[in-house]
């Protein structure tokens, strides 16, 4: 199976999540968590998750709410964690993005 996570992403958080499916513990956010806490992250778990994706109607459904979740994806991932292994990012940019975007959500886009 061809991953879809085969580059190098340096420029952008909206670059990486708008590429794929990768909605929840993921490639892209297994590979925050194995750089903020890598004892956290069971790398020796995850090369046995298979990709699970969100088709149609069942994105807004994600969003109502935990039992939903659990209907649609009972492993509580959506997307490929497996997937982490293959994004080489500077997650300084990466954290640097993820402040202004959540900055300019809460205040408004700075100049």
């Amino acid at each position: 199976m061809t991953r879809q996570f085969a580059g190098t992403f340096t420029s952008s958080v909206e670059n990486i999540t708008a590429a794929v499916n990768d909605i929840h513990a993921s490639a892209f956010e297994t590979a925050l968590m194995q750089d903020i806490c890598p004892d956290m992250v069971r790398t020796e778990k995850i090369d046995g998750l298979k990709p699970t994706m969100l088709k149609g109607d069942e994105r807004s459904k994600w969003n109502q709410g935990e039992i939903e979740n659990l209907s649609l994806v009972p492993r509580a991932y959506v997307g490929d964690p497996a997937g982490y292994k293959y994004i080489h990012a500077d997650m300084d940019k990466v954290y640097e993005a993820y402040a202004k975007s959540l900055f300019d959500t809460l205040y408004g886009e700075r100049n």
